[in-house]
């Protein structure tokens, strides 16, 4: 720990230093660079950069968990009436016979997956339907602590932001 944290630390009060050395210590943990820079950022007004990081990091290890015969087992169909599936299925089959390289298709599947996770941090960040009517209800993403007790500190889900995280970009 550096002069000027060990300053930042000093400076706070008995219970917001305990936070910052919780969110230090969660960081280092979670293998972040600058695990003090996530406390102070954690501990700005904004708040939920560490909680954001987390949701990212869930995202990442579930949209990148893909077997290593996924697409042979698109291909050969599940055949449970889902129409989306259906079509997808279809088209992996014809991509393949068309002489498709594997590694070309999983590349395109995962341009559209990061299209599509951009576009929900996207909407579940803005917090409500700009085409929806005026007195329709909007939404908010709440921090919890470790115990699952709401912090009163609503997340920012910065899209440009968190797809880095999602996709391993540094930012």
């Amino acid at each position: 720990m550096n002069e000027n944290t060990q300053a930042w630390l000093d400076s706070l009060d008995a219970e917001q230093r305990r936070k910052a050395e919780g969110i230090i210590a969660v960081a280092k943990g979670l293998g972040l660079d600058d695990p003090e820079g996530w406390a102070r950022g954690d501990m700005s007004t904004h708040g939920g950069a560490l909680a954001g990081h987390v949701i990212a990091r869930m995202i990442r290890r579930h949209a990148d968990d893909w077997p290593p015969d996924w697409l042979e087992c698109i291909a050969e169909g599940t055949d449970d009436g889902n129409p989306v599936w259906d079509a997808g299925e279809e088209a992996a089959r014809r991509l393949l016979a068309c002489g498709a390289e594997p590694a070309d298709i999983t590349a395109f599947a995962r341009c559209c997956k990061h299209e599509a996770v951009s576009w929900v941090l996207w909407v579940v960040g803005t917090g409500f339907d700009f085409e929806a009517p005026e007195r329709a209800p909007h939404w908010e993403l709440i921090e919890c602590d470790p115990d699952g007790n709401p912090t009163g500190r609503s997340l920012s889900l910065h899209v440009r932001d968190l797809v880095g995280d999602i996709y391993g970009y540094q930012r």
